[in-house]
């Protein structure tokens, strides 16, 4: 069990995490309100992974929370993206912010690396998700589109599509290289709060808070023709948290608003294994 300083309210809530792909460090972003609101704050948090210990806190960079983590395929940069509107770009080894990536006008959820790391895509409270060149920070494409926030990204393993969704649910499907719009994939019945895909590309994974009177699972879907592939009947109710899939494994983790991260079959949407303890809700999860 590893602890973040905390305290009352929103301060030491863990917002996101990542490992490393070799799986030797954790990162992890918690939140320092009340107590920490510059650039000068220490916003991430390197482990090991295998000990627990801290390796190194990280200054600098964002000036308010992080929201989200994810490493390079190769594991020698990390990208955060903050509600201060930007994502950062780390060198990994020395903790040193490489590249700011600014002009979304609201928080940015999400930031994840395309399959061949040269570029980057953002999604914002905006609307709005951009697409980066991860080495000089220009902008290749603005994609617009999305009635409410972008409030999560996916790339696919095969690096051709990227999915992103938003608050009202809908799953719209993206070019990697050009950013161009090719498809809305399905409207959902509550906010999406978690995408990831399969090994092959072809489906994609979401996680839902349930807003309304009709509930929902973690439901999977096809791209080729937005087909329900599987809906976890067990977490119909705020699983909000959906693990990357290992390759060649059928399995996904999910985690929910009780605490509770269930393993489960995507393609039969059976139940594998329940991992549960005694915190509240589980915002990441990695595998």
């Amino acid at each position: 069990v590893i602890r973040v300083p905390a305290g009352e309210d929103h301060f030491g809530r863990i917002y996101a995490l990542a490992l490393s792909p070799d799986e030797k460090w954790l990162a992890v972003a918690a939140d320092n309100r009340p107590i920490c609101d510059d650039i000068t704050c220490q916003h991430i948090r390197i482990y090991s992974a295998a000990t627990g210990e801290l390796y190194r806190s990280w200054t600098g960079g964002h000036s308010g929370a992080v929201l989200s983590l994810t490493f390079s395929s190769d594991g020698t940069r990390l990208l955060s993206s903050s509600i201060d509107d930007t994502a950062v770009l780390w060198n990994f080894e020395s903790g040193t912010p490489l590249k700011a990536f600014s002009g979304h006008g609201n928080s940015v959820y999400r930031a994840v690396f395309t399959t061949d790391g040269q570029r980057i895509v953002t999604g914002s409270e905006d609307r709005t998700l951009r697409l980066w060149n991860a080495q000089d920070g220009r902008v290749v494409a603005e994609m617009t589109g999305h009635k409410s926030g972008a409030f999560r990204v996916s790339v696919s393993p095969l690096g051709d599509i990227i999915a992103s969704s938003d608050h009202d649910g809908e799953i719209r499907l993206w070019d990697k290289q050009s950013g161009a719009f090719i498809k809305s994939l399905v409207t959902m019945a509550n906010r999406i709060g978690s995408l990831t895909f399969d090994h092959t590309g072809r489906i994609v994974i979401a996680g839902t808070f349930n807003k309304g009177n009709e509930v929902e699972g973690p439901t999977a879907w096809r791209i080729d023709d937005g087909t329900k592939v599987s809906i976890y009947a067990p977490q119909k109710d705020a699983a909000v948290a959906v693990s990357r899939i290992p390759p060649g494994d059928r399995l996904v983790a999910t985690g929910d608003k009780d605490g509770e991260i269930h393993i489960w079959n995507f393609e039969t949407g059976k139940t594998e294994k329940i991992l549960k303890g005694s915190g509240r809700q589980v915002w990441a999860v990695d595998v």
